[in-house]
């Protein structure tokens, strides 16, 4: 009872100690999570939007959910994890073609919305951006890629590399495209003129203080790439551990030690002989199915010599009597059966498998029945 009561106390102190130790552990964020204050997060110009007069919300459920009617809304989807289904790219588009507007802020938006790129080995630090209107902007070089422009679409902003973002028509609305989504990070977005940038796609797509903006969570959401700690509580995560190691401490404490395994002495003789394996395979991969089942037969030959002092000599039909007063028959003719039977089979050339495991298996029964007197052909 002592030792249960140690064991107790220690658990509860691990459980306090663990708990104590995650509750202390800073959060952490995903890049371009809207709630994150690290230099990679959203705060600041999420921040922003709601302490203004912008209504700016975060959009976490599915694209099939999305307004299909004129509500001037903003969807900005930011660095999505994967290029989203066909049946999501149709809700997106039918959202844009309602009368509503999205803005894709991606690094490498090839396969979005039929988008095609163009990448660079090598890029200066900084770079200086233009409008449509051949106004200039300085910005931090933040990305290699550049957009390849189409005929549908309008360059709003480029540099020496190439089209930074695009503005297409898509039915009533507005699709703006952009590689440059690191601009609007709490690190990036006051640096140089990247504000006055991403007023730069507002515009474009028509935003003003009116609309509604979302900002899609979902299109960043993955439950099959959520660790387990993020999953589960920690307080249940600890619980869960402790419950391990308590289970694992009562099954150590019911326990039984058992002896050494010992092989039966038959199974090692008759199956440890590499030997008699490989002459076996030999037997089976050759299809040497005559010459197995006529040294089958010899070993019975003998061994009915050894038990019964009937010569190896004699043919098997000239052993019928004999065989007849040792097994116990009920009658004469299923033995002679049997024994012409072998004999036919013996004298054949080849031996098709199905014989050989039918008169393989009647020898075995009679090499039994003469060991042990109880032979009974089937």
């Amino acid at each position: 009872m002592k030792k249960w009561v140690g064991v107790s106390l220690l658990i509860a102190a691990l459980v306090v100690g663990a708990y104590l130790s995650a509750a202390q552990k800073p959060k952490e964020y995903f890049p371009y999570d809207t709630d994150s204050p690290a230099p990679d997060g959203l705060k600041a110009l999420y921040t922003y939007f709601n302490e203004s007069e912008w209504k700016a919300q975060r959009w976490k459920f599915s694209p099939e959910e999305l307004a299909s009617e004129p509500l001037n809304h903003v969807l900005f989807i930011i660095e999505p994890l994967t290029v989203p289904s066909r049946s999501d790219m149709e809700d997106y588009k039918a959202f844009m073609s309602a009368g509503n507007t999205i803005i894709l802020l991606q690094e490498n938006p090839s396969g979005m919305f039929e988008t095609e790129v163009e990448n660079n080995s090598s890029i200066e630090e900084y770079s200086t951006v233009t409008n449509s209107q051949n106004e200039e902007f300085q910005s931090t070089n933040l990305s290699i890629i550049r957009l390849r422009a189409k005929d549908e679409h309008t360059i709003l902003l480029e540099d020496d590399l190439g089209v930074l973002a695009t503005h297409q028509q898509i039915g009533k609305g507005h699709l703006i495209i952009s590689t440059f989504p690191r601009i609007i990070t709490n690190e990036e977005l006051t640096n140089r003129d990247h504000v006055s940038i991403f007023f730069e796609l507002l515009e474009a797509g028509r935003v003003n203080e009116n609309s509604v903006l979302l900002f899609d969570e979902y299109a960043r959401s993955s439950e099959m790439n959520a660790s387990i700690d993020e999953l589960y509580p920690k307080w249940f995560l600890v619980l869960m551990m402790q419950g391990v190691l308590v289970g694992v401490l009562w099954i150590w404490m019911k326990g039984k030690r058992f002896g050494a395994i010992v092989t039966e002495r038959e199974e090692y003789v008759r199956f440890s002989n590499e030997r008699l394996r490989a002459l076996s395979l030999w037997y089976v991969r050759g299809k040497q199915y005559q010459a197995a089942l006529k040294t089958q037969a010899n070993f019975v030959r003998q061994l009915v010599q050894e038990r019964w002092g009937l010569s190896t000599s004699k043919e098997w039909q000239d052993l019928i009597p004999s065989l007849q007063t040792k097994l116990a028959y009920k009658d004469k003719e299923e033995l002679v059966q049997f024994v012409n039977g072998l004999t036919g089979v013996l004298s054949k050339e080849k031996v098709s498998k199905e014989e050989f495991m039918l008169w393989s298996g009647k020898l075995d029964r009679l090499r039994k029945e003469v060991e042990h007197f109880e032979y009974r052909i089937d």
